[in-house]
């Protein structure tokens, strides 16, 4: 199995566990990697948004049960709230914001 396909497996299994914050970690490191082979010409903040943009279907049907794509509230869209208030704070600090 690849390192992306063990993240998915590890990030479910946390969740399923009750444990979000592992699992959005091991979530947000599947997104990265992949992302990172897609956009390789992109900087890791430009390129988990465009990840996160090119997936916002899939991405709120699994996580919602509904299709909700191209929404911005003052001016932030999902990829960059994503990006700011879970992401970052979970890899770089430990906690979510």
């Amino acid at each position: 199995m690849s390192a992306v396909g063990r993240r998915v497996r590890k990030s479910l299994s946390d969740f399923i566990a009750g444990d979000v914050e592992s699992a959005a970690t091991a979530a947000f490191q599947a997104m990265d990697a992949t992302a990172m082979k897609r956009y390789r010409s992109k900087g890791p903040g430009a390129r988990f948004q465009a990840f996160t943009s090119d997936q916002e279907d899939i991405i709120s049907a699994v996580s919602t049960n509904t299709v909700i794509s191209g929404i911005s509230v003052n001016g932030v869209t999902f990829p960059k709230a994503l990006w700011k208030f879970a992401r970052n704070p979970l890899i770089h600090e430990g906690e979510l914001d």
